[in-house]
């Protein structure tokens, strides 16, 4: 078997649980679509940021490392690969920031989106008004 694709078999078999609880969050968002749809979106879109960085960035980690090896000068080539690993991890890092960033704001959407919901099914206040007889009249104090 190819080393490369053991590698890359690898490393997103290490991203798996991420990648699976991603996969959940967005199933998640769409069940409770309806109750609170700006939570559900932003929820939705920090889940597949997640999902796309872990599916991206591991054949990164796999194939780019080499590629700038290969196309270096041989004293230079350690130093290609370690300047490649520090900007993949770096753009992994931007990712998952992101993610997070966006669940945070999903949250105070969410916030505000379920409050709404909640003022609009409350029921109007009732008036206060003089008890009466059964009869209609108001009642003498």
């Amino acid at each position: 078997m190819n080393p490369q694709l053991t590698e890359l078999l690898w490393g997103l078999g290490l991203r798996l649980p991420v990648m699976a609880v991603a996969l959940a969050g967005i199933g998640w968002s769409v069940l409770n679509w309806k109750k609170a749809p700006a939570a559900s979106l932003f929820t939705a879109l920090a889940c597949a940021i997640l999902l796309l960085s872990g599916c991206i960035i591991t054949p990164m980690f796999v194939y780019f490392p080499r590629m700038m090896a290969e196309n270096a000068p041989a004293a230079d080539a350690f130093n290609r690969i370690i300047m490649t690993n520090r900007m993949i991890l770096g753009a992994a890092n931007l990712c998952f920031a992101t993610s997070v960033g966006v669940l945070i704001f999903a949250v105070f959407a969410g916030r505000a989106s379920t409050q709404a919901v909640v003022e609009r099914d409350r029921p109007p206040p009732l008036r206060d008004k003089p008890e009466t007889d059964p009869d209609d009249r108001i009642k003498a104090v």
